[in-house]
């Protein structure tokens, strides 16, 4: 899951970002840490199926049953997924 992209703005430089999500496991909330002021959020299932989308920080997670899933997190210049477990 160390999927990374990167970017190079106007003077060559790499861009990229970094977030980490907390707590994990997860119980009722993820929180995701980063410095990106504008991000997208995805929760996937194992097998691909997009179950939460937000543009918010802090996702609630109390609907969803207990397992692994991944945490699909975008800015601007690149996309970065983790994996998360719910307990």
């Amino acid at each position: 899951m160390g999927s990374e992209m990167c970017i190079r703005d106007s003077t060559n430089a790499i861009k990229s970002f970094d977030f980490s999500i907390s707590p994990n496991p997860v119980e009722n909330e993820i929180i995701i840490n980063t410095l990106s002021k504008n991000i997208n959020a995805c929760i996937f299932s194992l097998t691909g199926q997009k179950i939460i989308e937000s543009s918010s920080k802090k996702i609630n997670t109390s609907g969803l049953a207990k397992g692994c899933y991944i945490v699909e997190v975008k800015n601007k210049e690149s996309i970065k997924r983790k994996k998360v477990v719910i307990k």
